[in-house]
């Protein structure tokens, strides 16, 4: 069997996040990367746009729609840092407090779904080679030579 990771990788994360997106759209009322900064937000409340953009692997760009579209949904405030006038410090709503665990529920019955159809053993397997790829931190995660 050919092993065509790379390809592999890109379409299941495709299909994965468009059904995710779709189910936590309907029940929830945002994406699955907003239910994530949401998530995040819940453990850190109070970061600054760097912080959650670093947890999330987020560029600076895609943090910042990703705030506005958050704080037009009411779900997070922003607030001059007291500490740093030029900094912005992100804050949860009761909005926000209502739909976390509602999306921790929904997470679970989600994975469940995805593990439904592989032994614990397959699953050890994906979960140990999926978290090598989100450790190497710094590090080349294709050291390819170049091919020219």
């Amino acid at each position: 069997m050919s092993h065509k990771l790379f390809y592999l990788l890109h379409t299941a994360h495709h299909k994965l996040f468009s059904q995710a997106d779709k189910i936590c759209l309907d029940q929830l009322g945002v994406t699955s990367v907003q239910l994530s900064a949401l998530f995040f937000l819940s453990k850190h409340d109070g970061c600054q746009a760097k912080e959650l953009g670093k947890g999330l692997s987020l560029n600076n760009s895609a943090i910042t729609g990703l705030l506005n579209r958050l704080n037009n949904l009411g779900l997070i405030k922003k607030t001059t840092s007291s500490a740093d006038a030029r900094a912005t410090q992100i804050f949860l709503t009761e909005k926000a407090l209502i739909i976390i665990p509602q999306g921790l529920t929904l997470v679970k019955h989600l994975n469940q779904a995805l593990a439904q159809s592989f032994s614990e053993a397959e699953l050890d397997t994906v979960a140990r080679f999926l978290s090598t790829l989100t450790k190497l931190e710094g590090e080349t995660l294709l050291p390819v030579k170049n091919q020219k």
